[in-house]
């Protein structure tokens, strides 16, 4: 019975290291897949923030202090073919370099800025109304009363932990210690859009231009405000 037993062995064998190889094949198929699956989410993370950054124009358009605010307006251009976002942040930095997280200002008041009657007149928009943009000041927007022009509502509010500030290492922004949701303003492909900033405690507002992949945020470029121009 011996020689039998000999004889089923060597079919047997076969079949295991056949059924190994099939094994390591397809664990080497997937993890090929993952690889190129990662690679490819790497490179549309990397084109869309290539394409904003080189669509996103930004023009200063006024400055202007009172003794406990700063106001500030803006033009954004979006020139590219995708959704630009736009948020006002106490970030310090440069693209490229660290960023550091400032202090959160008391206050910080958004408005539009654009021509809501249709009379070549730009107006500052609220969500109580608006305002002639001739001769309006910092205190006209902001007041002392409780009764001035209320902040548009932002587009969108995200998390920190959904703003990734360095698609290198996956950084975000809860990683430097933001711990409040972040209010964005879309600028939508082929448009502009002005924004009047209202700014607390003497602070400059930084400004965060993101794109959105999924549902994560990738920063484009931060815009230091007395960089502008």
């Amino acid at each position: 019975m011996k020689p039998a037993r000999k004889g089923q062995a060597a079919p047997l064998t076969v079949l295991i290291l056949t059924a190994v190889v099939i094994l390591l094949g397809i664990g080497f198929l997937a993890y090929s897949n993952n690889l190129a699956a990662a690679f490819n989410s790497q490179l549309t993370v990397v084109e869309a923030i290539s394409e904003v950054a080189s669509s996103t124009i930004m023009t200063p358009i006024t400055r202007e202090y009172n003794e406990t605010w700063g106001c500030y307006t803006i033009k954004t251009s979006n020139l590219g073919m995708l959704n630009a976002y736009i948020a006002f942040y106490p970030l310090n930095g440069q693209p490229g370099s660290p960023m550091s997280l400032e202090p959160e200002p008391e206050v910080l008041r958004v408005f539009d800025y654009r021509d809501v009657d249709d009379d070549s007149v730009i107006d500052i928009v609220g969500s109580t109304g608006y305002v002639t943009g001739i001769g309006v000041t910092c205190s006209d927007l902001v007041g002392t009363t409780g009764e001035s022009l209320g902040s548009i509502a932002p587009s969108e509010q995200v998390q920190p932990d959904k703003i990734v500030v360095d698609p290198k290492s996956g950084a975000t922004l809860a990683d430097l210690g933001v711990t409040v949701q972040v209010n964005l303003y879309t600028v939508e492909p082929g448009a502009s859009r002005a924004f009047t900033v209202a700014w607390s405690n003497g602070g400059e507002p930084n400004v965060l231009v993101l794109v959105k992949i999924d549902d994560t945020y990738y920063l484009v470029k931060n815009f230091e405000w007395k960089t502008l121009g």
